[in-house]
């Protein structure tokens, strides 16, 4: 049996505490095959990287990662930031499908199967 190729969403993030743990979920829940989300986070002071390290640390199996955290410090700016999140979910994750949205809620994650 064939697996399915990997599907990546990759989520910059700067102080988006409020809203990625409702994206996070959204996006996994819409996802019709294996999926990984992929959030790259500058640093931000609100204490978006910790939400993301606790989602992470609720949702990863051993077997099976599903939310992976990059923590930027001293690297700033959204377009690196995606860049960052593509280098690794193609490099690292060898992921086949790479996306990526704003952390803010205007893309419903339920649209990402469509892309």
């Amino acid at each position: 049996m064939t697996e399915e190729p990997l599907v990546c969403t990759v989520l910059p993030t700067y102080n988006e505490r409020d809203n990625i743990e409702l994206l996070i979920r959204g996006v996994l829940a819409s996802a019709i095959t294996p999926h990984l989300v992929l959030v790259v986070d500058d640093n931000s002071p609100d204490g978006t990287g910790d939400v993301v390290a606790a989602v992470a640390e609720t949702l990863n199996a051993p077997e099976k990662t599903q939310v992976h955290l990059v923590r930027r410090v001293g690297e700033k700016g959204l377009t690196s930031a995606i860049q960052r999140g593509i280098d690794e979910a193609i490099h690292t994750h060898h992921a086949a499908i790479v996306t990526w949205m704003d952390c803010d809620l205007s893309m419903p994650p339920e649209d990402i199967p469509k892309l």
